[in-house]
């Protein structure tokens, strides 16, 4: 019977109980601990001693990241508590509830890990005893996408647990306060300086310092300005009381504001250096996904091609998930995607890709970045051809309005910057002007940016939409538009930003074509050209041949029409964009069946030549005949 069995397996149990003293230990533990665990003892003794077994076997698993089979040991050792547990076995029962806590969170179980946390808060007899459980509480709530909720949890538990005191207000005239301070006490820091600065003295310094990392995290979404003020403060404090275990993080975050917000790439790229000696030396391996999110989603871009990220970034996300660190580990994943797209990635392989990663957010429930995927996973889908009406950010995945509604109630800034741009790139593509004019406007928000690649790519999606709306009036505000873009990124690339170049080319030559200057615009366009197939972006150099023909459509110059827009074609098939190449045939379709009798009716040495041979056939006698008439020493 399954009674005798179980007896006779907690038995056994009982009898290997003491080879648990020997070398072999963390192998025999779990084999120990299931024996006993498949009989509830009915002494109060043997089953404290039976929860000690179940946290040394949670402990054992925990040190190998088995965090199912520790959350289960532990799970087990609760159970095994007697009811007054938290005043008589105060310790046993706070060192397994947290393991709990950690475990749930390590597989993604919300609910079991607000469960545990809550409890520890209610009984925790100590600050620093319920840290680790209010940090749980709020990574519970962003999971959720109640980050105004995490927010504010965040706020209470500074002021009130640790004296740490945040303005309540943060207004552009409060950040540039706060940065007068933070530079005022970083003058004359060398770096040798700042890394031979003490950690901090206590516990208590420690865990503000990283609740307000945390604060500043949420703030990023839902109360970007806040995140400038908290960053400052940071540094402040490292500066006043010592390091912390997150100081490479907070030095990271401090270098994505020289880049992002100040456009000093040159400070911001010293500090991100010195966030990554802090990691190394501090060895906290848990930081390094989020190091990887900071200095490749905000700092290295500005300087580096930004095809250099998107291996970083999976390698990371692999990291991450090793060793239980799922928040962060699927922000990599939405970097990686966002900077995949940005560079001309296969649309076909990148579709699977983000598919297969919304599968994976789902099943660890991390529902706010699940949501930042939506936009682009739609995107792409419309550039495939797999929607209705591909100038609207609506289909398979998401409805636009739907979703910026619901995040408009919960008030969450960023991802409704995403869906903005995502939604003006798709108008732009498909030339609904009217959405463009609509939404490029509200995309200008007075609150500051801090995105990282959206920030420099939004720039040039603005750059871009206003040369199109420009074409529409004969004098405006569109073209004061782009010409601010254009010195904007003049200035990142004289800085050293290589991912910009080719989109300056494009927007000079967009100008001097509304100018009607066409062979100098011909000029900037075929740089444009070159110089984004040398950085491999291989749909900006499709879009810049489009709208080099569109540009000589409307000087009526169809043979380099033509041209321009068969290789935009062509290029536009090879990353995958298929309603592209339906919308520019449908477009132009007397152009394009124009531009294939001229090429069946051509033959040289018997073979028919089209496309863009044809052009070069007819081009070649044309330019020998001007030749011919050159007088030579009257040039």
């Amino acid at each position: 019977p399954p009674e005798k069995l179980n007896l006779i397996k907690w038995n056994i149990g009982k009898n290997l109980q003491s080879l648990l003293n020997g070398a072999d230990r963390d192998g025999l533990v779990f084999t120990v601990v299931d024996l006993l665990n498949s009989l509830v003892p009915l002494s109060p003794d043997e089953r404290i001693k039976t929860a000690k077994l179940n946290l040394d076997a949670a402990k054992t698993a925990m040190r190998s990241a088995a965090y199912i089979s520790a959350g289960h040991y532990a799970r087990v050792g609760v159970t095994l508590l007697p009811p007054n547990h938290w005043e008589d076995e105060y310790m046993l029962s706070f060192r397994l509830h947290q393991i709990a806590v950690d475990c749930a969170y390590g597989v993604g179980d919300v609910s079991l890990m607000r469960g545990f946390a809550e409890e520890v808060v209610y009984n925790g007899k100590s600050t620093h005893d319920r840290f680790a459980s209010n940090c749980a509480i709020v990574r519970a709530l962003i999971t959720e996408d109640r980050l105004l909720e995490a927010f504010d949890v965040l706020y209470e538990l500074l002021n009130k647990e640790y004296g740490v005191r945040l303005r309540k207000t943060a207004t552009n005239y409060c950040i540039m306060i706060e940065m007068t301070k933070t530079k005022m006490k970083l003058t004359g820091q060398s770096d040798e300086m700042i890394l031979s600065i003490p950690s901090v003295k206590t516990p208590q310094e420690d865990e503000a310092i990283e609740l307000l990392v945390l604060a500043g995290e949420v703030a990023f979404q839902v109360k970007p300005n806040f995140t400038p003020i908290v960053v400052y403060r940071l540094i402040r404090l490292i500066l006043k009381k010592g390091h912390s275990r997150y100081s490479c993080f907070i030095f990271a975050m401090y270098a994505s504001l020289c880049c992002t917000i100040w456009q000093n790439f040159d400070e911001g790229f010293r500090f991100a250096r010195l966030a990554e000696v802090l990691l190394k030396r501090s060895k906290e391996t848990k930081l390094a996904a989020g190091m990887v999110i900071i200095n490749h989603g905000y700092v290295y871009h500005w300087q580096r091609p930004a095809r250099e990220s998107i291996r970083p970034l999976l390698t990371a996300y692999k990291d991450a998930m090793q060793i239980g660190d799922v928040h962060f580990g699927t922000i990599c994943l939405v970097q990686h995607c966002e900077f995949s797209f940005a560079t001309g990635t296969n649309l076909v392989r990148l579709e699977s890709d983000v598919r297969a990663f919304i599968r994976h957010f789902r099943d660890y429930h991390q529902d706010n970045n699940m949501i930042m995927l939506l936009p682009l996973h739609q995107m792409v889908l419309n550039l495939l051809g797999r929607s209705a009406l591909p100038c609207h950010l609506s289909g398979e995945v998401m409805d636009f309005q739907t979703l910026m509604q619901e995040q408009k109630d919960k008030q969450n800034k960023t991802i409704r910057m995403v869906l903005k741009f995502y939604q003006v790139t798709a108008a732009y593509w498909f030339n609904d002007l009217k959405t463009c004019r609509k939404l490029i406007d509200e995309m200008c928000t007075s609150e500051i940016s801090t995105h990282g690649l959206l920030n420099s790519r939004l720039r040039t999606l603005r750059g871009l939409v206003a040369v199109k709306l420009a074409s529409l009036q004969v004098i405006g505000k569109w073209v004061t538009v782009a010409r601010r873009e254009i010195t904007k990124m003049k200035e990142w690339a004289k800085k050293g930003n290589l991912n910009v170049v080719h989109i300056v080319h494009l927007l000079e030559a967009e100008i001097l074509a509304l100018k009607h200057k066409l062979p100098q615009a011909k000029i900037k366009y075929d740089l444009a050209i070159s110089t984004a197939g040398k950085s491999g972006y291989i749909h900006e150099k499709a879009l810049a041949f489009e709208r080099a023909g569109m540009a000589h459509l409307k000087a009526k110059e169809n043979e380099w029409a033509s041209y321009y827009l068969d290789e935009a074609q062509k290029l536009y098939g090879e990353w995958g964009a298929n309603a592209k190449v339906e919308y520019l045939q449908a477009s132009h379709s007397t152009l394009f069946r124009m531009d294939n009798e001229l090429g069946s009716s051509l033959q040289f040495d018997g073979t028919k030549i089209g496309g863009t041979v044809a052009h070069q056939f007819l081009v070649s006698p044309a330019s020998r005949t001007v030749a011919s008439s050159v007088v030579h020493h009257r040039l």
